[in-house]
């Protein structure tokens, strides 16, 4: 199944991993997977048009990189939704080899924090790191913390928006500097 094209790819850093690597367009065609040409390669990198997601993987590994290099980010929006968004997988698809329900999928991708004990997973769906995919996120977050100020923190969560619990986050921080 061919999957949706990313909004979010960077030609200009095609160029620049291209050039870094001292390859010609016509260099990068013949690694960079099956039935790519130069002219496509020139398209790609002068934004003129988008790879498929199967297309980045493949020009990833000719570099030996991750998607990640190949993508711009928009910060607005969690990590999770970034990635399954670029990986073009509808909740179904992610949820079901992770035996999870898809409104446990939409609520990472609302929140942005995604278990522990599923971000290995995820990070093999969408060819990343588990780190790359906790940056920045609530879930990188709660992984530095404690974990009684984490439970803390789960506790208050509840429905509270981004922004409340982000204020939250910062408080309990906060207070919890001051009794140690």
């Amino acid at each position: 199944m061919r999957k949706s094209t990313p909004t979010t790819f960077d030609g200009s850093k095609l160029r620049s991993l291209r050039e870094k690597a001292g390859w010609s367009p016509d260099d990068l065609a013949a690694n960079g997977g099956p039935h790519l040409r130069s002219d496509v390669v020139e398209m790609y990198e002068a934004g003129k048009r988008q790879p498929s997601f199967d297309r980045l993987q493949d020009l990833a590994a000719a570099f030996g990189v991750s998607i990640d290099e190949l993508l711009n980010r928009d910060l607005a929006s969690s990590n999770h939704h970034w990635y399954r968004e670029a990986a073009g997988l509808p909740h179904a698809e992610v949820a079901d080899p992770l035996g999870v329900h898809r409104s446990t999928v939409k609520r990472w991708d609302t929140n942005g924090e995604i278990p522990r004990n599923h971000l290995e997973a995820c990070a093999k769906l969408y060819n990343t790191t588990p780190e790359n995919l906790a940056s920045s996120s609530f879930a990188q977050i709660k992984l530095s913390l404690s974990p009684s100020l984490t439970g803390t923190l789960d506790e208050r969560r509840g429905k509270q928006t981004r922004e409340r619990f982000l204020m939250d986050l910062v408080t309990t921080a906060l207070d919890d500097q001051k009794v140690t």
